[in-house]
């Protein structure tokens, strides 16, 4: 994946900052480096001290080439009508995508944002402010929803698909 960032100093600017939007990974990718290059750790090891484990999120991992997961879950594709297993490919996923865990883990992610942890209260407010360009915050959209907010984020690649809802005021999730 690292080979691939380096192609994106030659591509030209799409539109000015603030003007339009574009959903990629590297727009999580490039903050996985970051946090590397600033910390000096691991993205891996940054996320299990700092995020996974002050949240309670007991089995999740970033998922690495090598990393052993007990009872994962193999994803599948239909091709002309047969059920295939899906291969995982980790190289565009650094910071989007690579994260793998139980739904309990992503319910203790879930408190965090309702309950504002790990993060100062004005970095919250910059995450969870939508846009006036496209409704997302910082990875997720947020949106009215018969009078009140609405922050959902969704995912996947090959074989498995992902989705999250929030409705904080009524202390409702769903997460599949």
């Amino acid at each position: 994946f690292r080979e691939h960032l380096k192609l994106l100093k030659d591509y030209p600017i799409a539109f000015a900052p603030g003007t339009g939007d574009f959903y990629a990974n590297i727009n999580f990718s490039i903050p996985a480096f970051t946090i590397e290059s600033v910390t000096g750790m691991p993205y891996a090891e940054y996320m299990r001290q700092e995020v996974f484990a002050p949240l309670g999120m007991d089995t999740a991992v970033v998922d690495d080439e090598g990393v052993v997961i007990p009872n994962r879950v193999q994803g599948y594709n239909i091709i002309d009508g047969q059920r295939v297993p899906v291969e995982k490919s980790r190289d565009w996923m650094l910071g989007g995508g690579d994260i793998e865990g139980r739904v309990e883990d992503v319910y203790c992610l879930n408190k965090a944002v309702k309950h504002r942890l790990l993060l100062r209260e004005e970095t919250w407010e910059d995450v969870l402010t939508p846009s006036p360009i496209n409704n997302k915050g910082m990875g997720c959209t947020i949106t009215q929803w018969h009078g009140k907010k609405r922050i959902t984020h969704n995912g996947g690649h090959s074989g498995f698909r992902t989705l999250h809802v929030q409705l904080p005021e009524d202390d409702f999730d769903i997460i599949f």
